[in-house]
Parts: structure tokens; C-alpha cells; sequence
């Protein structure tokens, strides 16, 4: 048998190393509670030693669950790097920096533009802003 096992919360979540906390609804809406449990490294210069300086917390929009609407609420550290001296959050995968969505729901929703949807529709359906003029750019 292969190495490449799924576990119960990534197949929930489609994104790898992410531990569910809780789940629960909210005015018709499902929140995810999850924590990051992967490596943690600076982004400056790489190295694994660190000092946590706090907890912070990302919500952002995650694929629909059937047709509810789901957000995902991230706890992840805030930590000094004890090599370099600089301060930073940890990166999360699969949710990029000044990002308001994970990529699989950006992916979900720019799929549905290029089958035929149009912006508007999606932008109302799924309560989101208008997409970008060229959505097929974000998907090359």
C-alpha cells in the first residue's frame, strides 16, 4: 500500500496538514475551525528556530459544502525568528498572503466562469465581489 494516505481532515478540507478543530453553522453558513500543524520555517532566511510570539486568526472563504456557503477560520502562531531577528506569521498553504479565500475555492469559482458562468451571477450566487476582467489568467 502507497504512502499517499488522506486523512479524514484533508479530505474535508482538500488542503494537507491542517487539523479541524470544529465544525459548526452559523446563519446557513458552515465554519471550519482548523489549526496548521505543518513545518514552520522563516521566510527570510529559511531557518527552524523560532520563538512564538502569539496566536492570530485567518477566516476566509472555503468551498461550498453542498450549496452552504463555508468559511475557514485558521489559528496560526506569530513567531521571532531567533536567526535573523525579524518577526512573522506563519505562512499558511493553500491560502496565499492579503487573501480573503483559500486556492481551492478560487480554483472552484474561476472553473465555473470558464464553464460558462459570468461574473456577475457568480459574484451574487456565491456572495463574493466581482471577478477579475481576465479570470482565465489566475488559472495559467
Amino acid at each position: 500500500m502507497g504512502d499517499n494516505v488522506l486523512t479524514n481532515d484533508e479530505i474535508v478540507l482538500g488542503l494537507p496538514l491542517y487539523q479541524i478543530i470544529d465544525i459548526h453553522r452559523t446563519a446557513g453558513e458552515v465554519r471550519i475551525s482548523a489549526r496548521y500543524s505543518g513545518p514552520k520555517s522563516c521566510p527570510h532566511c529559511h531557518s527552524e528556530h523560532q520563538r512564538s510570539k502569539g496566536w492570530y486568526q485567518r477566516v476566509v472563504r472555503h468551498e461550498n459544502l453542498g450549496l452552504r456557503h463555508s468559511r475557514l477560520e485558521v489559528a496560526a502562531r506569530k513567531w521571532l525568528c531567533l536567526h535573523c531577528g525579524r518577526q512573522f506569521r506563519q505562512r499558511l498553504p493553500g491560502i496565499l498572503p492579503g487573501q480573503h479565500a483559500t486556492e481551492p475555492f478560487r480554483e472552484a469559482i474561476y472553473r465555473q466562469h470558464l464553464d460558462g458562468i459570468n461574473r456577475s451571477r457568480l459574484g451574487r450566487r456565491e456572495s463574493i465581489g466581482a471577478l477579475p476582467s481576465s479570470a482565465t489568467s489566475v488559472m495559467d
